[in-house]
């Protein structure tokens, strides 16, 4: 693989799959498998345990579990073939998302700044798995569940487009550096597949993906002066 002589990036970008599963159709959406990903800020990102606080105005608030890998090394133009080769590893992934019509513009889309990039939306963890301990990253167990309910319930095998394949379309147009993370898509059983049962407050959400971990984290308020009801 090679690599550019650009000066170095600060790490820690987000870079996020908008759609990846075969089974993901069953919730009324078609499948896109082109590899397809936009980029979020690192403030997006909370952790094992803490309060994910409700955007202002958002009363649609859903869920999407993800296996997350973690870029170890700098790397541009990766073979395919090489590409699980610059992990570090991996970690669990809830990538929680604001849903609603008026996140829709008739000529520019989804406004996804809006629906996935409020600070501390995505939490990721509980921990960094090395690599060499996830040997097939396409044969994990995801399952997510929200106050005890299983919501979606899956396998990496059902990827669009796998790790690696998504790791080599990034690199042909940008330089991952270590700390990088991409959050690989979901499979199916967000809330439209359940009727909009969307999450509310005070829901215990725990997204699980085998060999990997367990993410736990739990829904609070935010009342409009930007202050949040989480009690910390």
């Amino acid at each position: 693989m090679a690599s550019p002589s650009a000066d170095d990036r600060s790490p820690g970008r987000v870079l996020r799959r908008r759609e990846l599963r075969r089974s993901r159709g069953r919730d009324g959406e078609t499948p896109l498998v082109r590899p397809y990903h936009f980029i979020s800020p690192p403030t997006v990102l909370s952790g094992d345990g803490d309060a994910i606080r409700r955007p202002t105005g958002a009363e649609l608030l859903d869920w999407e579990v993800e296996l997350v890998a973690v870029i170890g090394e700098r790397c541009f133009e990766v073979a395919e073939e090489d590409a699980l080769g610059v992990l570090a590893g991996y970690a669990v992934g809830n990538d929680v998302s604001v849903r609603g019509p008026h996140l829709t513009h008739p000529i520019f889309g989804i406004d996804w700044g809006v629906a996935k990039n409020a600070d501390g939306l995505t939490p990721v963890g509980p921990a960094l798995v090395p690599a060499r301990f996830i040997p097939d990253p396409q044969n994990l167990a995801m399952s997510l569940t929200v106050d005890g309910q299983v919501r979606q319930q899956s396998s990496s095998a059902q990827m669009l487009v796998s790790v690696a394949a998504q790791i080599a379309a990034i690199t042909r147009f940008t330089t991952l550096n270590p700390g990088d993370l991409i959050l690989t898509g979901t499979p199916a059983g967000t809330a439209r597949g359940h009727d909009g049962a969307y999450l509310t407050d005070g829901a215990v959400v725990v997204a699980e993906i085998e060999g990997v971990g367990r993410l736990t984290n739990t829904i609070v308020g935010t009342r409009r002066d930007g202050k949040d009801n989480s009690g910390k």
